[in-house]
């Protein structure tokens, strides 16, 4: 993912794909299922099972893989061997090298460092009432106007039936094993356990 400028806020990075057309010298992907849109390009070495609807850009490095049932929403990037299960909605996202979302998940306008691993029923909002998100990085929160999810650093796990607030970051090797709410507010991470 060498194409991605060096941009130190991941909230940044997420600005720049949205309004940069993504062109990147990879020969197109030989993806044989799934349904593209007219504007849909799929770039990289990637296998689509059937049923999945893939519009805008997509760019992936080696060995990933999209289930059945998906709708991808451009511009997206994935990371060497990513896997995007059943019946997810990814749109606007970078999702790096060795990440994993299993079935029925829902990234939207979020930044997924290398090996994240989200089980299934993990989903993230994206705009926060009134169109202004705070959004939280290294301890220091700022408030945008747009959409913004989730930024999840490095080796972090999440619990099924969990979801994320606007804006919120996750911290490098978190663990998050109970169906949790995951707020952002710059310094920590509060999680409301639903559990039973």
């Amino acid at each position: 993912m060498n194409f991605l400028p060096a941009i130190e806020n991941p909230w940044d990075l997420l600005d720049w794909i949205r309004s940069n057309p993504i062109q990147h010298e990879i020969p197109e992907s030989t993806a044989q299922y799934g349904k593209l849109t007219e504007d849909a390009k799929v770039y990289g070495d990637v296998e689509i099972q059937p049923y999945t609807l893939i519009s805008g850009t997509v760019i992936t490095g080696k060995n990933c893989f999209i289930g059945p049932f998906c709708l991808i929403r451009g511009p997206v990037v994935l990371g060497d061997n990513v896997v995007i299960g059943p019946h997810c909605e990814v749109a606007r996202s970078i999702i790096k090298t060795g990440s994993i979302i299993a079935h029925k998940n829902i990234v939207l306008d979020s930044v997924l460092e290398e090996n994240v691993q989200f089980a299934g029923f993990v989903s993230n909002a994206n705009k926060a009432v009134k169109g202004y998100v705070t959004v939280c990085y290294e301890g220091k929160s700022e408030r945008r106007s747009g959409s913004y999810g989730v930024y999840v650093q490095e080796n972090s796990i999440i619990s099924g039936m969990s979801g994320f607030a606007p804006g919120a970051t996750l911290p490098p090797n978190s663990r998050v094993l109970k169906p949790s709410f995951i707020f952002g507010n710059g310094k920590t991470t509060a999680m409301l356990d639903f559990s039973l």
